[in-house]
């Protein structure tokens, strides 16, 4: 279960290549967020320009603060990149704040064939909504009410619709 409410997003960066073929800069083009700690490695791609064996392969480290990528510093600025091929420059994803959940102590839901789906009125001044008709064996299928979350999984018939917006159209 994640706790704090937050998706981590990955950094991303620009690589400017100088006229030595090396990295003089790195421009960020998104902070990101979710990051913890205080710096952490940027992987970049290898030099293409030159043979097998030579150049050098730059690195650099992104400077964290508040959860997010303020700086980069570049360790090594390699040699042999061009300015038409860059390197790629990547950053592991942050990890989002997980917590395991062990104690549960009842779990109620049901399982079932859907049979059909149309549209109806919807409540809560929502024009549309969807209705499902479903078979189900289970005592406990009638327990199902508005806002219960449903996980429709194995449809082998139709294209499906992703969602139904408020305007009602797809």
């Amino acid at each position: 279960m994640i706790i704090d409410g937050n998706d981590p997003v990955s950094a991303a960066f620009t690589a400017t290549v100088s006229a030595a073929s090396t990295i003089s800069t790195i421009t960020i083009r998104n902070s990101g967020s979710g990051y913890s700690g205080s710096t952490l490695p940027v992987k970049v791609s290898a030099p293409s320009r030159i043979g097998v064996g030579i150049g050098t392969t730059a690195t650099a480290e992104a400077n964290i603060s508040g959860g997010i990528i303020n700086s980069v510093t570049i360790t090594n600025p390699g040699f042999g990149y061009t300015f038409t091929n860059p390197p790629q420059l990547i950053i592991e994803t942050p990890k989002a704040s997980t917590e395991l959940i062990t104690a549960v102590q009842n779990i109620q839901g049901f399982s079932g064939i859907i049979t059909g789906i149309t549209t109806s009125t919807g409540t809560g001044g929502h024009p549309l909504a969807l209705k499902f008709f479903f078979r189900s064996n289970s005592p406990d299928a009638n327990d199902l009410q508005n806002n219960y979350p449903i996980f429709v999984y194995n449809t082998t018939i139709g294209n499906g619709v992703v969602s139904v917006n408020d305007s009602d159209s797809i």
